[in-house]
């Protein structure tokens, strides 16, 4: 069908291969394994003169477009300098049961549905010192009639 076919072509397939293999792995590990897999490599470059210090309670936004090719390569990184990391995704994305240990769920606003138990995990997540991943998507992660 063309839906296996897409699925397929978007690597899902590959994924789900990596969740059947070790259902248990932590949203870490399961997050490093993926690079591998995916052959994704990346770091974060910090001048030689900067010690880095561990982030505490920040957002960052990153752009959106590979997807999961983006977020393999950015979270990673990201944790090295921002520990206690959780990126806010779509609801469907918890359906890869790894990912849910280090996500926080999102309704899409095409939905309708309200996402109040979300706003109140990413409040209470960056008061007690944790970090904040947020791939914008859909009308949200534009600014002016489609342009990013």
């Amino acid at each position: 069908s063309m839906r296996k076919l897409l699925l397929k072509w978007a690597g899902y397939d590959r994924v789900q291969k990596g969740v059947d293999l070790n259902p248990r792995q932590s949203g870490r590990a399961f997050v490093h394994r993926m690079r591998m897999e995916f052959g994704v490599r990346s770091r974060i470059l910090i001048p030689d003169a900067e010690t880095p210090r561990a982030i505490k309670s920040a957002v960052f936004f990153c752009t959106h477009h590979t997807g999961a090719l983006d977020f393999l390569a950015a979270y990673p990184e990201l944790e090295k300098i921002a520990p206690n990391l959780l990126v806010v995704v779509n609801s469907q994305i918890q359906k890869i049961k790894p990912l849910a240990l280090i996500s926080i769920p999102v309704h899409p606003i095409s939905s309708g549905k309200r996402n109040e138990f979300a706003r109140t995990q990413i409040r209470e997540h960056l008061k007690n010192g944790g970090n904040i991943l947020v791939f914008p998507a859909g009308k949200v992660g534009y600014l002016n009639h489609g342009e990013p």
